[in-house]
């Protein structure tokens, strides 16, 4: 009978004595019910970019930025013209790999590198807050998901106190 329905293109008769289904509704006119992932639009967004902020940090943490000052604003200090700032640029470009490059020079150059090292945001809180709001939106214990928390086994034992709710409110 199922496979004469499919192959029809008709949706499958269903018994009501062996299916149920409790819709989440948001308004009483509704069609269908709402899912139980919207509850927790916002808590993934938030995740997502917690997340990007780590890809940032990790940006900047393996190519931080060399900044090359040549020269100073003073009176009296070394001033280069644009042939200098370009035969710096070509000496600066050839130490990039080498491991044991050095210069040697006066006080108006300065070689510093530019990244992540000292602003990282430490965001582990954030994670926790976040994911423990996605297991409640799901309704899930935390042990199932990351063995955290209580035992399994009791874990379990909330999720067969949910089945029996189900069972006694489908009952009714």
């Amino acid at each position: 009978e199922i496979l004469y329905h499919v192959r029809k293109g008709q949706n499958i008769p269903l018994d009501n004595f062996h299916v149920s289904h409790m819709a989440n509704f948001s308004a009483p006119y509704d069609v269908r019910g709402t899912s139980i992932i919207v509850s927790i639009y916002k808590d993934l967004m938030l995740y997502d970019k917690l997340r990007e902020c780590k890809f940032a940090q990790a940006d900047n943490l393996v190519n931080p930025v060399t900044l090359v000052k040549v020269g100073g604003t003073g009176e009296g200090e070394y001033h280069p013209t644009d042939n200098d700032l370009q035969k710096w640029r070509d000496i600066i470009e050839s130490s990039t790999y080498d491991k044991d490059f050095k210069i040697i020079t006066h006080a108006g150059v300065t070689i510093e590198r530019v990244g992540a090292n000292s602003g990282i945001l430490d965001t582990a809180n954030d994670f926790n807050f976040v994911m423990d709001n996605i297991l409640y939106g799901l309704m899930t214990p935390k042990a199932v998901i990351t063995q955290e928390g209580a035992p399994f086994s009791n874990a379990s034992v909330g999720l067969e106190i949910l089945k029996q709710r189900y069972e006694n409110f489908r009952n009714m």
